[in-house]
C-alpha cells in the first residue's frame, strides 16, 4: 500500500541531498529554482553527506525552509507510479542501511565517520585543513562538513573564502555561531555584528540573517 504521508515525511531539513534528488519527481528543477544545481555544484560524496539545511553553506540557496517545503509539496503531489519508479537511491533508503547508525556513508574522499556517540572529540585545525584540501574548496568558495548529528543537536564546520556572502536565511531552531579562524560579519534585524576569530554569537530560532566573510574564515554552527 502506498503511504503518501510516509513518503512526504522523508523530506526534512536533515534529509541528505542525494536522497531528496532520488525521491522527489522533478527535484533538479526545484533545486534550480532555488539557485542551486547539486549534481553540478557538489561532488558525489557531498550529495551523500550534505543535508538540505547544509545547502546555505555549500550552495547559493537563500531559504532552505522554502526549498524543503517545495520538495515536500512535489512529493505529496506525485503519483504512486512516480514514487514506485524512484531510482535505486530511494529503494536503498527503504531498506536497512549496511552501515552503523549515526554514521556517514563514506566515500573515496570522505571516509565513513560517526556523527553520534557518548563522546566525540575533534581536532578542529585538522578538520579545517581537510575541508580546504577537498576539490570543492579548491574550485569554489566554500565547504562544510557535519561533525555531530543526533536528536536535538547538529554541529557543522564551515569554511568560506574572503568576500563570500551567505544570502539571508533562517535557522530551524536556536543556534550559535563560533568563529574559529578569520573574520565574519553578520547582519540580523538591521544590526551588524562584527565577529573576529574567537567570537561566539547566539541566534534565536527563525531569525533572518546574512553572513559575510571579511577574511578567509572557519566557523562552527550549532543547531539545537
Amino acid at each position: 500500500m502506498d503511504d503518501r504521508n510516509a513518503w512526504t515525511d522523508r523530506i526534512t531539513g536533515d534529509t541528505v541531498v542525494g536522497e531528496a534528488l532520488a525521491l522527489v519527481p522533478g527535484a533538479d528543477a526545484i533545486f534550480e529554482r532555488h539557485g542551486c544545481s547539486p549534481r553540478l555544484e557538489c561532488l558525489q560524496e557531498h550529495l551523500e553527506e550534505y543535508s538540505l539545511v547544509d545547502l546555505s553553506l555549500t550552495c547559493h540557496i537563500a531559504d532552505t525552509d522554502a526549498l524543503v517545503a517545495d520538495l515536500r509539496q512535489a512529493l505529496a503531489a506525485s503519483t504512486p507510479e512516480q514514487r514506485a519508479a524512484a531510482p535505486e537511491r530511494a529503494a536503498a533508503a527503504e531498506a536497512p542501511r549496511a552501515r552503523p547508525a549515526a554514521t556517514t556513508e563514506g566515500t573515496e574522499q570522505r571516509p565513513s565517520r560517526r556523527l553520534a556517540a557518548p563522546t566525540l572529540r575533534f581536532d578542529l585545525a585538522a578538520e579545517i585543513a581537510s575541508l580546504e584540501a577537498e576539490e570543492s574548496w579548491r574550485r569554489g568558495d566554500r565547504n562544510a562538513r557535519t561533525l555531530v548529528q543526533e536528536r536535538g543537536l547538529r554541529i557543522t564546520l564551515a569554511v568560506l573564502q574572503a568576500g563570500v556572502r551567505l544570502h539571508e536565511h533562517r535557522t530551524h531552531g536556536p543556534a550559535s555561531l563560533q568563529v574559529i579562524a578569520g573574520h565574519l560579519r553578520l547582519v540580523a534585524d538591521g544590526a551588524e555584528v562584527d565577529l573576529p576569530a574567537g567570537s561566539l554569537l547566539a541566534l534565536e530560532q527563525g531569525l533572518p540573517h546574512t553572513i559575510e566573510a571579511r577574511d578567509k574564515s572557519a566557523f562552527l554552527i550549532t543547531l539545537a
